[in-house]
């Protein structure tokens, strides 16, 4: 009897323990990594770009949330779950009030918050309220000047980011000659998308060495960065930033659709000219002059126009009489580009006359001699009478 007892009791443990199985959160990871000093927007100080990465126990199967109801203004924050490593979701959109902190973070499973694994609590990271030293005080009356520079890559390629093409979380390490406010300095270049957040930190409050995260719009650049001091002065980089926000090149090794403007033309002095051919790659060409069409029934040299910067191109071309497109190719530097498309044209031969006679008068020759038939006729009866 007690081991019968015994075996129901290890039953019940068992689906407990399996019930309790559930996804935790291992680890938290937060940019920046030290506390933020607050600064003043609209009349209200804050400190914003926070970004939060959270570690999960395992890849879950349901809708991943977030949710921060002591946000700044009640925004709402944003979870994306990481592309190389799915057990990771970073939460954005944190915007903490001066003196706040991450209490009340949550990242949420199907509309259920998920607990920390043992051992594991919510990061402490807190929006200090903005200090100014002595020294950063006597030298905030003057620009100061930018003894280095550097990006952390020169090249990024966009991701989707709130509805938005644009390369995100791009790093500039740069020292001054002396220590400023944080809040005194502000990178500014043309390449800025509508959505992006841009924000400078000081990690360590004794050196002034700063870095910036910012966000550059697909195919932008930083070029034409500075950084602007107190708003009003600019202030001049030691060397150029060299970065480019843009997709990597893929050349186009197919026809995806292949349409003509008509089926069939009929044919003026031999050809019929102004023949358009619209057809889709599967990945745009870096330069409109690699692509070529040939066909055995056209003649003269075609022309090829972009749609736009999509990768569908248009192909005006001359056809010869009695020819079609049926053996329309489109090549790439050179190389026929495989396709499943196919197209229907017919250059038909001009219609003639067949009453006509070599010099074009036989019908009006014919008109004319029985008029004259007609006319020696009545001309007989008359004078027989």
């Amino acid at each position: 009897m007690k081991l019968y007892k015994c075996l129901i009791a290890l039953i019940v443990c068992l689906l407990i323990g399996e019930a309790f199985c559930a996804t935790t959160i291992k680890s938290y990871k937060t940019t920046p990594a030290t506390d933020p000093e607050s600064v003043e927007e609209n009349g209200t100080k804050s400190c914003s770009g926070i970004t939060v990465d959270v570690k999960l126990s395992e890849t879950p199967t349901g809708t991943i949330t977030a949710s921060f109801p002591s946000n700044v203004g009640g925004a709402a924050v944003t979870a994306t779950q990481d592309k190389t490593d799915p057990e990771t979701y970073t939460i954005s959109g944190i915007i903490l009030k001066e003196g706040g902190n991450l209490d009340g973070l949550e990242l949420l499973v199907d509309g259920t918050a998920l607990s920390n694994d043992v051992g594991v609590t919510l990061p402490t990271l807190k929006c200090l309220e903005s200090t100014e030293s002595s020294e950063s005080s006597s030298s905030s009356d003057t620009p100061p000047v930018i003894k280095s520079i550097s990006v952390s890559t020169p090249s990024m390629e966009p991701t989707i980011n709130s509805g938005q093409l644009f390369c995100t979380k791009v790093r500039v390490d740069f020292e001054l000659d002396k220590l400023q406010q944080v809040n005194l300095l502000e990178p500014k270049y043309n390449s800025f998308p509508a959505t992006g957040k841009n924000s400078i930190y000081l990690p360590d409050e004794t050196k002034p060495i700063y870095y910036f995260m910012l966000d550059v719009s697909v195919n932008g650049n930083l070029d034409d960065l500075y950084i602007l001091f107190d708003k009003t002065e600019k202030v001049t980089l030691p060397n150029k930033i060299s970065f480019k926000c843009e997709k990597a090149a893929t050349d186009p090794t197919s026809v995806t659709a292949m349409t003509t403007s008509k089926s069939s033309a009929t044919s003026k002095d031999g050809i019929c000219s102004e023949v358009k051919v619209d057809f889709t790659l599967d990945n745009a060409a870096t330069a409109i002059t690699d692509i070529t069409v040939a066909s055995s029934s056209i003649t003269g040299t075609p022309s090829i126009a972009q749609v736009g910067t999509t990768s569908t191109y248009s192909a005006t071309v001359t056809v010869k009489e009695g020819g079609d497109l049926s053996d329309f190719v489109v090549n790439y530097k050179g190389t026929p580009l495989t396709s499943t498309a196919s197209i229907t044209f017919k250059c038909e031969k001009e219609s003639g006359n067949d009453s006509k006679s070599d010099d074009g008068s036989t019908s009006s020759s014919l008109s004319a001699n029985s008029i004259v038939v007609f006319c020696f006729t009545a001309f007989l009866l008359l004078f027989l009478n």
